[in-house]
């Protein structure tokens, strides 16, 4: 069984179905899990915005950006797609817990776990995006 790990040492992001017939309609997939994990890449956390990358199972990557509205929430929607979301922060870590929907998947929740140190001032992924493009090498991570 998939456990959500809220001080992870590196970046995910957990998601499931609203609708058990969704996930069961992607059962090779899921192999009969509630909660799906993808590793996340470089990811900024800023002040109006939160950036990330993150990998499918086919080690596919897709860039995110959710902006920040007057509501607090951060939001990301085009017409096939839309996420929202809710940022809180510990000391060690940055969650983002919210909803996703897809129009030809499915919808569900989310909760996206980034490490910083607040108290140092990081609020970035790799040192790399601080000095240079970011890097698409990823190592590759098990979600457990």
């Amino acid at each position: 069984m998939e456990v959500i790990d809220l001080q992870s040492d590196l970046p995910r992001m957990w998601w499931t179905f609203d609708a058990s017939e969704d996930l069961n309609s992607d059962y090779e997939v899921f192999g009969g899990a509630v909660w799906k994990c993808n590793r996340l890449g470089d990811y900024r956390l800023g002040n109006s915005y939160i950036a990330f990358d993150w990998f499918d199972d086919e080690n596919t990557m897709a860039s995110l950006r959710l902006e920040k509205n007057d509501d607090g929430l951060f939001t990301y929607r085009d017409p096939d797609e839309s996420y929202e979301a809710a940022k809180s922060q510990t000391v060690s870590h940055t969650l983002l817990t919210g909803r996703w929907a897809q129009t030809d998947y499915g919808r569900g929740v989310f909760i996206a776990v980034f490490p910083t140190n607040i108290a140092s001032g990081k609020t970035t992924g790799p040192k790399s995006l601080l000095t240079k493009a970011p890097t698409r090498k990823q190592k590759k991570i098990k979600c457990t």
